[in-house]
């Protein structure tokens, strides 16, 4: 229980937090140039409350971000199998190296019975990579699932953060030209890193759990 306790708290303070903060500070800088200089006066004036306040404006965005963003990667991969893009299940079973058999029968083994496991096709993996993903994750051995689904949620927060971001600041009439395209380039940046942990999640999740019941 504690371990799963310390899990949850460092997946809050990485995956909500500190994407809500970058995005909360962006806007505070756009809104306010003088902010980093009038900031040891806050801090001054009203102490641990300043910090507190922002530190649960930060979570609540972050918990808004992991939201939104969670319907836009679902869009890009929608967008991206209408062109023949293999689905994020596909591409994870192709890169493991595994037989769809093994898969199947690791199903089995785990106490699965359903009529569709006769069938060894690769879009079952569309209905059951949350079952098995579930298996994985509460086995200690495993825990480097954890760190994969923690930096996927991380990454797609924060590439969407900085997206919103020059969206406001464009909003507010201060984007210009060099900000706009820094701050896409490290959404595209950020992006295809969780695209390449939540694919490394779902891999080693899929050979993980064929290893477990082998």
């Amino acid at each position: 229980m504690d371990s799963i306790i310390e899990k949850i708290t460092l997946y809050d303070l990485l995956a909500y937090m500190l994407s809500g903060s970058v995005l909360l500070m962006i806007i505070i800088g756009g809104c306010y140039p003088d902010f980093p200089e009038e900031l040891p006066v806050l801090y001054e004036k009203y102490t641990g409350a300043f910090y507190l306040a922002f530190a649960v404006a930060s979570y609540v965005l972050g918990i808004a971000l992991s939201e939104l963003s969670k319907l836009a990667f679902a869009g890009v991969r929608k967008l991206a199998g209408r062109f023949g893009g293999r689905s994020r299940m596909e591409a994870a079973f192709y890169e493991s190296g595994l037989d769809m058999k093994q898969v199947v029968e690791a199903l089995k083994k785990s106490g699965v019975t359903d009529e569709t496991l006769k069938s060894a096709d690769v879009n079952i993996l569309k209905r059951y990579m949350p079952y098995i993903h579930g298996i994985v994750q509460v086995s200690a051995e495993y825990k480097r699932i954890h760190n994969y689904s923690s930096a996927y949620t991380l990454y797609k927060n924060l590439s969407l953060a900085f997206l919103l971001g020059m969206a406001a600041w464009y909003m507010l009439g201060i984007l210009d030209g060099r900000a706009a395209v820094i701050g896409v380039l490290l959404s595209i940046v950020l992006g295809k890193r969780a695209i390449r942990f939540d694919r490394k999640k779902n891999q080693y999740t899929l050979i993980w759990f064929v290893d477990k019941f082998r």
